[in-house]
């Protein structure tokens, strides 16, 4: 509603971003990535069109190894026969546009495991219009006990009563449920397949939803509606 202006003030380097566009809380459209390049003492300019955004669901993928550091290789994400490539030393892959019924991905680096698995896509998906997924990549085995690469899944991270995360690895982990100031709220333990989190308890407003194992760790930002 109306024009908005934000003024970033950054170092010299190569950066991308992308606007989400929100409708009642919830994410409506997201534009075309941006990239371009900043040298020192220059500046750049971007109106944002929203005419030209993709409708469909967005895929923010967290890419790492077991240790929760970039892979040092790129990493190729393939998603229902359609390939993105991520460079080493990147972490974070965003897809937008996604419009299909079922959801096939793998995630293949050299020197490492790959990790593949398919879900249908549900209203719950289609009404928040986004999937977070954490991957790790263990190395290529080289001896017995070698740790498989896994998966962390968040079905959606606005919520209403419970959040949803599919454990698709042997490990278990720890949630936590975090206020804004640091405070946490819930504490749960995440083992293999789907698990379940109440925050029937909290109040609307936004959260950090903060996972570990021991080695690794992940968050992202929940949305309580």
């Amino acid at each position: 509603s109306g024009n908005t202006t934000l003024t970033y003030f950054a170092p010299a380097g190569d950066y991308g971003f992308r606007a989400l566009a929100t409708e009642n809380g919830k994410p409506a459209l997201m534009s075309n990535e941006k990239a371009f390049t900043l040298t020192n003492g220059s500046s750049d300019n971007y109106i944002i069109d929203f005419n030209e955004a993709e409708a469909g669901i967005m895929m923010q993928f967290l890419i790492e190894d077991m240790n929760g550091r970039p892979l040092e290789t790129d990493a190729v994400v393939t998603i229902n026969d359609e390939a993105y490539t991520l460079e080493a030393g990147m972490q974070n892959l965003m897809l937008t546009g996604i419009n299909a019924d079922q959801i096939s991905y793998k995630v293949e680096s050299q020197g490492y495991n790959s990790y593949e698995t398919s879900f249908a896509v549900t209203d719950i998906h289609r009404n928040a219009g986004r999937i977070y997924v954490a991957v790790s990549l263990s190395p290529t085995p080289t001896g017995i006990g070698q740790v498989q690469s896994e998966s962390i899944r968040i079905e959606t991270n606005m919520v209403d009563q419970q959040i949803v995360i599919y454990n698709d690895g042997i490990r278990s982990w720890n949630a936590s449920v975090v206020s804004i100031g640091g405070q946490t709220l819930v504490n749960e333990r995440i083992v293999e397949g789907v698990n379940y989190i109440s925050i029937n308890q909290l109040s609307k407003g936004h959260y950090i939803l903060m996972l570990t194992d021991g080695e690794q760790k992940k968050s992202v930002r929940i949305i309580k509606k």
